[in-house]
């Protein structure tokens, strides 16, 4: 985008900155010195023998010692010259001219950078300038038949004379010490410089109107004791002034500060010169004003010579910063992002880059984005359409909002729909104040495709992962009520079987006896019936082991009083038949939240094959068996010895004889059921086996 002068804007933008040394703008990625950098101090001085200016100041003060005292001792004070016709305007004009000029040149300095000892330096020597155009005017035989422009007595341009030096030395001290007026104080600072300008010219003109009052500082060619006074106040003022110019000049490294020494030293001399004279026209009297006069011109040439260096230096800086601002735009060229940089509060475009163009699938862009952005369709994620005033831009350089990660769709110019992730924000100066916004579009739109598919992938497989846990669930709680119809199954065989044993087997044993006891009753009266007490000892055991069996089979009491019950007459059972004897600690069962008969079952089972392995394997003589609820969902079963314990291994079955309701048996049992188990043993330590079985949940649970 080009204006008329066919120049790209921001090149413009940046010209016209720079054309009105704007010193609180700055340029982000450049390189070399700014404005403030060649006029600013320097922070560490050079070196004694390599400061040039520092070495000027002292060699202008050697050559004019050593001038005046060769001046001293060849001609003395009573020499002199002679008159040379307009000398003494001529010089003074040319004096008054550079002095006017000094003045304008830092004044310069100061409204560009703001620099109090500019401003001191320029008022210094713009009164200097006034008062030396005065002094002109008041000299005698300037005029026709020896008189002046204003006034003819000679007394009149001492007195001018002297002012203007006064003045001038008194206004220089400041530039060395004050650190005032500041850029935000320039209304103020132009104030003072206009009402001290007007006092010098008010000052030179009431000399000249009050003439015939003043004191005299001059009587025929002779100088008084006053005007020497006067004179000898001004080398302290000038004496003391140089040295702390000097003394400054080394702390701070500014130039200016040392052209101000050097112009205080020779003016010291100067006037120095002006005491030692004895008459007008003398040697010194001529010498006094040719070396106001150089040192003027010197400082005026210090001052230029400045502005010199300063342009050369710009001019770098001006070719480093092109170098700079073709390489930055190269860099936002390549970027893979839109590149958008808009002048606040404007919206004037100064910076776009291609990839922006793509972006929205427009073939150019406006020259203006805040005008743009009524015409743009952007949708919020939630589908809000976005206003003209809400675009990350407007509000980046209207209210210095900082935008990141803003996700923007965009009805772009092909008629389709993009993503753009926005990052935005505001470029300020040193003040603060908003100078433009910068905007960074990215575009997401396939990896939002490629997010949104990802999440229809999860879903899916959300959805078939808890498809495949509703089998799993499924599964186990067929399996459970397999595991549980199994052990039903062999329940109702073992009750079968027990009720075999004791309907038949056991009724056609008791049969047996008894006509076997009825028939030893008839062999006893013959004494022959003790050859049945045999098979009655026989059929007696055989009935005896019938009813172990059957109560081992089926024992009644764990169908007609529980589990718990059921437990005790097992302790009892282990220690009448293999002696071991069984503690056993529980707790009774709410008769609202009955145990499964299943559940019952296999406890009960692992209970007696538990304690079998405690007789078989355990020499031990005594074993506790706990049931306990540790939740209202699940009991736990724990079988606890003494014996010899043994060190536990993975229960697998491999290799193992069959156990029936061994170990093994019981683990598989119960992880059909979902229980765990759980065997905690180790060498002359015992063993304790521990159970948890779930329980059904039921309403009375709930």
């Amino acid at each position: 985008m080009k204006d008329d002068s066919g120049a790209p804007r921001w090149q413009n933008t940046l010209r016209e900155r720079l054309t009105k040394h704007d010193p609180t703008s700055t340029v982000s990625g450049t390189s070399g010195p700014t404005l403030e950098q060649v006029l600013e101090p320097a922070t560490q001085p050079p070196r004694l023998t390599n400061d040039r200016l520092l070495l000027i100041i002292g060699a202008t003060i050697a050559l004019l010692a050593i001038g005046l005292g060769v001046l001293a001792a060849r001609w003395g004070r009573g020499w002199v010259v002679g008159e040379l016709p307009l000398f003494v305007p001529a010089i003074s004009s040319f004096t008054a001219l550079a002095a006017a000029s000094v003045s304008f040149s830092t004044m310069g300095r100061y409204r560009v950078l703001g620099d109090p000892t500019a401003f001191w330096v320029g008022l210094a020597f713009g009164v200097m300038s006034i008062l030396y155009a005065v002094y002109v005017l008041t000299w005698p035989d300037l005029g026709p038949g020896e008189g002046t422009v204003l006034r003819t007595l000679p007394n009149t341009s001492v007195w001018v004379f002297d002012l203007a030096m006064a003045l001038t030395g008194a206004l220089l001290f400041p530039a060395s010490l004050a650190s005032w007026p500041t850029p935000a104080t320039r209304s103020v600072a132009r104030l003072l410089a206009i009402v001290c300008l007007g006092i010098a010219a008010l000052v030179g003109i009431l000399v000249v109107v009050f003439e015939l009052s003043l004191p005299p500082l001059v009587i025929g060619s002779h100088f008084t004791p006053a005007s020497h006074a006067l004179t000898g106040a001004l080398v302290a003022l000038y004496g003391g002034g140089a040295a702390l110019s000097t003394r400054r000049y080394r702390r701070s490294g500014d130039a200016l500060l040392g052209h101000v020494a050097l112009f205080q030293a020779a003016a010291a001399f100067a006037v120095f010169a002006f005491i030692l004279s004895d008459k007008r026209y003398d040697p010194w009297w001529y010498s006094s004003r040719l070396i106001v006069a150089g040192v003027v011109v010197t400082v005026l040439f210090g001052t230029l010579g400045g502005y010199v260096g300063l342009y050369r230096l710009e001019r770098e800086r001006a070719r480093t910063l092109d170098r700079q601002r073709a390489l930055l735009y190269a860099v936002i060229e390549q970027m893979p992002a839109g590149v958008v940089i808009a002048e606040a509060p404007s919206g004037r475009v100064l910076v776009v880059n291609a990839r922006m163009a793509q972006l929205f699938r427009r073939p150019d862009l406006p020259a203006n984005a805040l005008e743009d952005h009524p015409s743009r369709q952007g949708f919020h994620p939630d589908g809000r359409p976005y206003p003209a005033d809400e675009w990350p831009l407007s509000r980046t350089i209207r209210y210095g909002e900082v935008v990141r990660g803003e996700e923007i769709t965009i009805l772009r110019g092909d008629g389709t729909y993009g993503v753009v992730s926005v990052n935005g924000a505001p470029v300020r100066d040193r003040d603060g104040r908003i100078i433009a916004g910068v905007i960074i579009d990215l575009d997401i739109t396939e990896r939002q495709a490629a997010e949104e598919a990802l999440r229809e992938r999860e879903r899916q497989l959300r959805e078939l992962n808890d498809e495949l846990e509703d089998r799993v669930v499924e599964r186990t709680q067929q399996l459970r009520a397999l595991a549980a119809d199994l052990t039903m199954a062999e329940e109702r065989k073992r009750r079968r079987l027990a009720q075999v044993l004791h309907d038949d087997l056991q009724q056609v044993l008791a049969a047996a006896t008894f006509h076997l006891e009825r028939l030893r009753l008839q062999a006893d009266a013959t004494n022959d019936g003790h050859d049945l007490d045999e098979p009655l000892s026989l059929l007696r055991q055989a009935i005896l082991t019938s009813r172990t069996l059957t109560s081992e089979l089926s024992p009644t009491i764990l169908y007609e009083m529980g589990l718990l019950p059921a437990l005790h007459w097992l302790g009892r059972q282990m220690e009448e038949q293999y002696g071991l004897q069984v503690t056993v600690h529980g707790e009774e069962r709410t008769p609202a939240l009955p145990i499964p008969e299943d559940i019952e079952v296999f406890l009960f089972q692992a209970a007696r094959e538990l304690l079998f392995n405690v007789v078989k394997h355990a020499e031990t003589d005594g074993a506790t068996l706990d049931l306990t609820y540790p939740t209202p969902e699940s009991i736990a079963m724990t079988v606890t010895d003494t014996g010899r314990g043994f060190v536990p291994t993975p229960l697998t079955g491999h290799g193992q004889a069959p156990m029936g309701y061994g170990l093994f048996g019981v683990s598989e049992r119960l992880q059909l059921i979902g229980g765990r188990m759980r065997i905690d043993s180790a060498p002359g330590r015992g063993t304790k086996v521990s159970l948890v079985v779930p329980l059904p949940h039921t309403d009375a649970q709930a």
